[in-house]
């Protein structure tokens, strides 16, 4: 789990960094790298309380439909 907030932080600095952080492409980058990850129990468990946790901030944005992404 630690490797995957390590991997959104990442993200969200890049984005913030290169001025993307509203954009679409944030959400689903980190979308990807959940879905890398969610074969881990503890990971699943987790995932939609982080991404409910990241929709909260400004600029961060998920599609309506991000559990059936992650599932598939």
């Amino acid at each position: 789990m630690e490797e995957l907030d390590l991997e959104i932080r990442k993200i969200l600095t890049r984005a913030e960094y290169e001025g993307n952080i509203g954009s679409s492409s944030t959400g689903n980058l980190i979308l990807e790298a959940i879905k890398r990850h969610y074969h881990d129990p503890a990971v699943a468990a987790a995932a939609k309380d982080r991404i409910e946790a990241l929709k909260k901030q400004p600029g961060v944005s998920f599609p309506a439909n991000y559990e059936e992404l992650l599932a598939n």
